[in-house]
């Protein structure tokens, strides 16, 4: 709580380290930059929801990012994930307006639905060979985006992913799942 702008979460808190930050811990909050711990491995449902931070870079060795965890922070225009996450949690950037730049590790095997549905500004986005599904309205009007890399290893993809995505092309493998839903779907390829 409080007003301050910019925050540091210590290592250690009353003798225990800082594994997690809980559910909403930060919901709704002025801060504009914070400093995870290197031992943070978790961050709750709703923590950063509403917030005005304006980027995320979370630590190595970090591995659960909850559903809505930064949902609605209209400054936030940059995150990375770091190495050894598996799973990109439902609504988790979901309308972060100003979101342009998401750096996924390579280890990412799903995306779950709507996780970054309505970042009108998302234009820059790599999704890792060995990623395997893509959930419902995943890119759901993410009008910025202009072409996505559909890696070969993805074997399915949900409902509306690219709705609102009136400029996309997708960069697809030939004979893969991504050729095979494009030409289903009616989304230019190449």
């Amino acid at each position: 709580t409080g007003t301050d702008t910019e925050v540091e979460i210590p290592e250690m808190l009353g003798g225990a380290l800082v594994k997690e930050i809980a559910a909403n811990s930060f919901y709704k909050t002025g801060i504009r930059s914070i400093q995870f711990p290197s031992t943070l491995r978790s961050i709750g449902q709703n923590a950063f929801c509403c917030s005005a931070l304006e980027s995320v870079s979370l630590p190595e060795g970090f591995t659960e990012l909850a559903p809505y965890a930064f949902a609605a922070s209209p400054a936030l225009k940059d995150v990375t994930l770091p190495e050894g996450m598996i799973i990109v949690s439902n609504m988790v950037f979901g309308e972060c307006s100003s979101l342009a730049c998401v750096n996924l590790p390579s280890t990412i095997r799903r995306i779950e639905t709507a996780a970054f549905i309505s970042c009108a500004a998302l234009t820059n986005i790599t999704l890792p060979e060995g990623l395997i599904e893509i959930e419902d309205t995943v890119f759901y009007d993410c009008a910025a985006l202009k072409t996505l890399t559909l890696p070969v290893s993805v074997k399915a993809i949900g409902r509306d992913v690219f709705y609102g995505c009136p400029d996309i092309t997708l960069r697809v493998y030939a004979g893969s799942y991504a050729e095979t839903y494009a030409k289903e779907n009616s989304i230019p390829f190449e």
